[in-house]
């Protein structure tokens, strides 16, 4: 164990300063320290919780959920960075959307479940609009509709 730089007292492993006088314990210790975003104590770089309050200290990761302790820059699991991670996470869930949306909209042009010209995938059929007997339930006042009698006109 490494000794205060200010009374030569044992480093406790677990404060940056020395509790009899107050000196950092090392430069490195001191330039790794993270602060709890909880309670604002400082705590050594590397530890899960804070000495202080106990509240995690850990960097969780947005795309895998794993828990990487401090001053990491990039997640222990899955190697994303953590910066921008929210970002690149929520491009790829767009994406990921437009595709299944695009997917189930080809599925459904090809299954021909909206077919409105009345001609199925063959291109027979008598086309939209072109039916204007009395029978027709479009314009010009057709009639049978829903078992109702044709309009005057």
């Amino acid at each position: 164990m490494a000794a205060c730089n200010g009374c030569g007292a044992n480093d406790d492993g677990v404060s940056i300063v020395c509790r009899f006088c107050n000196a950092p314990y090392s430069d490195e210790i001191s330039r790794n320290a993270i602060r709890c975003a909880r309670c604002g104590a400082t705590n050594r770089g590397g530890r899960p919780q804070c000495v202080a309050c106990s509240a995690s200290l850990l960097a969780m990761c947005v795309l895998c959920g794993h828990g990487t302790p401090p001053p990491a820059t990039d997640c222990a699991k899955c190697g994303e960075a953590f910066l921008g991670a929210a970002e690149r996470k929520s491009q790829r869930d767009a994406e990921r959307m437009l595709g299944a949306v695009s997917g189930a909209i080809g599925n459904i042009a090809r299954s021909g479940a909206f077919d409105i010209f009345g001609g199925g995938s063959s291109g027979s059929g008598t086309g939209a609009g072109t039916r204007h007997d009395a029978s027709s339930s479009r314009g010009g006042g057709g009639g049978g509709r829903n078992g109702a009698p044709p309009m005057d006109t």
